[in-house]
This record gives structure tokens, C-alpha cells and sequence, in this order.
């Protein structure tokens, strides 16, 4: 195989690598995403020089390889820091080459990882897709070429004649590939980011929340999870729980909780007054919010529960003291008017029969002075 074309295999490859690192710094533990940067940034420098140790176009002093497109990348995805580690770290190794070339090899490793922190900062987040990712590639390079002309006067021309071609049609193109890998794979790390911070905040709601919380299988009545607030209140473990259905709870029948969470997984209904059975057979009424939630690769109903026994004995004795009180009202011997401002709202029985009305519904709407002598009225307004 011509030595040329393995020496551009060859720098394929170690940018690959430059995907792999992303990756891998993805893949870090909480505790050291603090070091991220400056450790895909020194990781990157040194992918970098191995890139430039093995240039596919060389004469005296002059080295061109791939360092424009590892450069770019990096200040398009790993940011400033990182690209100034590696820009650094490459830069001394070009030095240490020597040669005419050595000011342009510089000024075309901060060129690239420039245009590169550029472009994140305009783009930052957004999926350029192919085209985005070969106007890029684009870019870079006739900047790269751009830089060549900073070389000495004898060698410029004869350097960009050599590589201007290969290097538009080609590197590019390969800008792209790896730009898109990337984009991909960053799109779908950011993507596990966000439902693992999702998951944890749910979970911390879940665990942490004073209400009592259960995710049910709707075609079950399964109890697949409870929260420390629902297991203390109702009396069972964690793990007793998940051996229990909401049937062994819900004191209704099989079918009308059937149909009831039904209603639940379809959104028709999501508030509900329930009588539940705790642990030691006590009975409460408990007022239930349902929702249907996606867990794991399932949807599962997410019940808020609420005791609202007190409020309902309270609503229970209010209601038997407004139907004792009606009952004293009612039977009493002597006329009983209620008004609001100067109109009836009230009367009972005995009042009616003393008016002359055949029925106490008669009376109410009436005006007070209605039912008031002429000769009195003028006292009692």
C-alpha cells in the first residue's frame, strides 16, 4: 500500500479516537466531572501530537496532517479550556519539530481550535446536521489554507499547490463524518442526562414527599411501588407492599376499581373518594389523585392519596346538627322568621299557619313589610 495513503489511514484513525474520548468523558463519575475539561483537554494534546508525528505530506520543515480537524472539533465540543490544553501541549511539539513551517503549524492549531470555540459559541446546542457540519469543514480549511500564506515566499506556493486540492476535498468531508458522530453522540448523552436528572428528581419527590404516594399496574391493580409516607401510614413495609394489590385496600369490588382505573389510564377521570383498609383493618376515607406515568417500559397510575377522614366527620356532624336544628325549627310551637335585610328567607310551619299561608314557601321571598299591620310599618322599617 502506497505509504501516503496509509499515513492518511492512519490519522483517521487517531481522530476517531477523538470521539472515543468524548465519550469516555461522558461515562465519568459525578465526582470528577470537575476535571473533565482539563482531562479531555490533556488527553486531546496528546491525540494531537500523535496525529503530527505522522503527517501524510512532509518536506523539510513542512508537516501537514489532521490537526485543523482535531482542532476544530474540539473547540466546537470541548470548549475553551480544553481546547487551550490541547492547543498548548501541540504547539510545544511543533516547536520541538522545527523547521520554516513551524509559525504556520502553530497559527493553524489556534486558527482551527478558534474557529471551532466560534462556532460553539453561535451553535452551541443546536444539531448542525450535515450541511452545518460540512460549512464548517469548509471553513476550517480555507482557513487553513488561508494560513499557508504565511509560509516562506520559496515555499508557499509550491505547498499550496501540493495540498490545497486534497485538502478541500477531503478533509471536509471527514470534518463532517466526525463532526456528525459526535453531534450524535453529545445529542444522545444529553438526552440520558436529562432523563437520569428526570428519574432523580422524581424519585426524590417520590421518596421525600410527606404525602402518601403508590404506582399501580392499571391492568393488575399491582402495587409496584410506595413511598415511606404511604408505608407508614397504611402499615405495610416496602416489601410487603409490592405483594399486595390495591384490591387488598380499596374496600370497593373488583369491578368498580376495574373500571374506575380505567377511567384513570384514559385521562377521563383523575379524582376520586375512596374507603381504604390500612394494616390493622381500620377503615379510612381517602380522597386519590390519579395520573397515568410512564415507568420503566411500562405506563403505570401514580395514586396521591389524602385522608380525609376528619373532614368527613366533621361535614357528618355538621350536617346532623343543621338536621337537628331544621327538626327544632320546624316542629316549634311559636312562628319563626328568618330574613335577609328586609326579605324573607325562612319561615317555618307554625309561622305560616299565624300569616295565613298554606305553605311556608309561601312566605319566603316575600318583603317584611308584607306581612307587617300599615299602622306598624312605619316602626318596623
Amino acid at each position: 500500500m502506497d505509504p501516503g495513503i496509509l499515513t492518511i489511514i492512519n490519522n483517521a484513525s487517531l481522530l476517531i479516537a477523538l470521539a472515543i474520548i468524548y465519550e469516555m468523558w461522558y461515562s465519568l463519575p459525578v465526582s470528577w466531572k470537575g476535571f473533565e475539561k482539563i482531562g479531555s483537554g490533556l488527553c486531546i494534546g496528546i491525540l494531537g501530537i500523535a496525529i503530527m508525528y505522522l503527517p501524510f505530506h512532509q518536506s523539510p520543515g513542512i508537516h501537514i496532517d489532521t490537526r485543523s480537524i482535531l482542532m476544530g472539533l474540539t473547540g466546537l465540543f470541548a470548549g475553551p479550556l480544553a481546547t487551550v490544553i490541547a492547543g498548548i501541549m501541540t504547539s510545544v511539539f511543533r516547536i520541538s519539530q522545527g523547521g520554516a513551517g513551524t509559525f504556520t503549524g502553530i497559527l493553524i492549531i489556534w486558527v482551527s481550535g478558534g474557529i471551532g470555540a466560534l462556532w460553539k459559541r453561535r451553535f452551541d446546542g443546536v444539531n448542525l446536521g450535515g450541511r452545518g457540519f460540512y460549512l464548517f469543514g469548509l471553513t476550517l480549511h480555507v482557513a487553513m489554507i488561508a494560513t499557508m500564506l504565511t509560509l516562506p515566499a520559496n515555499l508557499r506556493g509550491e505547498v499550496i499547490r501540493a495540498t490545497a486540492l486534497p485538502i478541500m476535498l477531503i478533509y471536509p468531508v471527514a470534518t463532517t463524518v466526525l463532526g456528525m458522530l459526535m453531534g450524535q453522540r453529545r445529542d444522545r448523552n444529553e438526552l440520558l442526562d436529562r432523563l437520569v436528572e428526570s428519574e432523580a428528581r422524581y424519585e426524590s419527590l417520590f421518596e421525600n414527599s410527606h404525602t402518601m404516594m403508590l404506582i399501580i399496574r392499571p391492568e393488575t391493580g399491582e402495587i409496584m411501588a410506595s413511598n415511606p409516607a404511604a408505608q407508614e401510614y397504611y402499615g405495610w413495609s416496602a416489601g410487603e407492599f409490592i405483594n399486595l394489590t390495591i384490591h387488598d385496600i380499596n374496600t370497593m369490588s373488583r369491578d368498580e376499581i376495574a373500571r374506575e382505573m380505567k377511567r384513570a389510564s384514559n385521562s377521563e377521570r383523575n379524582y376520586f373518594h375512596f374507603l381504604h383498609r390500612r394494616s390493622g383493618g381500620t377503615i379510612a376515607n381517602v380522597e386519590v389523585h390519579t395520573s397515568p406515568i410512564p415507568w420503566g417500559e411500562e405506563t403505570a397510575l401514580l395514586s396521591v392519596i389524602h385522608d380525609i377522614s376528619r373532614r368527613v366527620r366533621y361535614q357528618e356532624a355538621l350536617r346532623e346538627s343543621e338536621r337537628r336544628f331544621r327538626n327544632l325549627v320546624e316542629n316549634a310551637p311559636d312562628g319563626i322568621l328568618v330574613r335577609t335585610g328586609r326579605t324573607l328567607a325562612f319561615a317555618n310551619p307554625a309561622a305560616a299557619g299565624i300569616l295565613g299561608a298554606r305553605d311556608p314557601g309561601d312566605l319566603v321571598g316575600l318583603d317584611t313589610l308584607d306581612i307587617v299591620h300599615p299602622d306598624f310599618r312605619d316602626e318596623t322599617a
